[in-house]
């Protein structure tokens, strides 16, 4: 809420996990440009963030140093993630968030990666435009030969089941020579003020 009026804001969400990692929640913000972000992490209410959640007040809540990485976008297919239009419901309730992080051998042709990874994306947006919302390719700044996709579904069960279909099992054969480690997906749902312990992110 702190940072809704900080200059060059573009999206800010929060996602939870799912189980068995509702302990874990990652932020994805977007902003005009680089320096637009770097007066945001300078901002106040943004050091005591991170001072607050790395206890350095009193008790509080990390179980590891948080985990910063800058991305440009790559490309986006169907509604971007961006737009205000992505269902907004908190929760399991709510639309269904999937963060895969892809790593390339760094000495390996990381090119060949990403046309792979754009043409895997194009298909998806294509075949489900009805229940795929939203995905996007980001490119890792301070390392280019890692990647991150953020998609957003109507349901889990039809991301789910999308993993199964042919053109899921073609691109994985043909991606994993590429990689330097696989892939680290993190399904999660988009949380909201409420948070229930042992619970996760429920509708407020």
């Amino acid at each position: 809420n702190a940072s809704a009026d900080d200059a060059g804001l573009l999206s800010f969400k929060v996602v939870n996990l799912l189980l068995p990692e509702e302990n874990h929640s990652e932020i994805v913000d977007v902003w005009r440009s680089y320096q637009d972000f770097a007066a945001h992490l300078a901002q106040p209410h943004s050091v005591d963030f991170r001072f607050n959640v790395m206890g350095a007040y009193g008790t509080c809540c990390i179980g590891s140093p948080i985990d910063d990485r800058q991305y440009t976008l790559v490309q986006s297919f169907n509604t971007p993630w961006t737009s205000v239009t992505i269902p907004a419901g908190v929760g399991p309730g709510g639309a269904f968030y999937s963060i895969t992080y892809v790593d390339f051998l760094q000495d390996g042709n990381v090119a060949e990666g990403e046309g792979l990874l754009l043409a895997y994306a194009r298909a998806t947006g294509e075949v489900n435009r009805a229940h795929n919302l939203s995905y996007s390719v980001l490119q890792q700044i301070a390392r280019p030969n890692r990647f991150a996709i953020l998609e957003v579904w109507d349901t889990q069960a039809n991301y789910t089941g999308w993993q199964t279909n042919a053109a899921t099992t073609t691109f994985a054969a043909r991606v994993k020579p590429l990689l330097g480690s696989p892939f680290d997906e993190r399904p999660a749902v988009l949380c909201g003020r409420t948070y229930v312990d042992n619970t996760g992110c429920v509708a407020p």
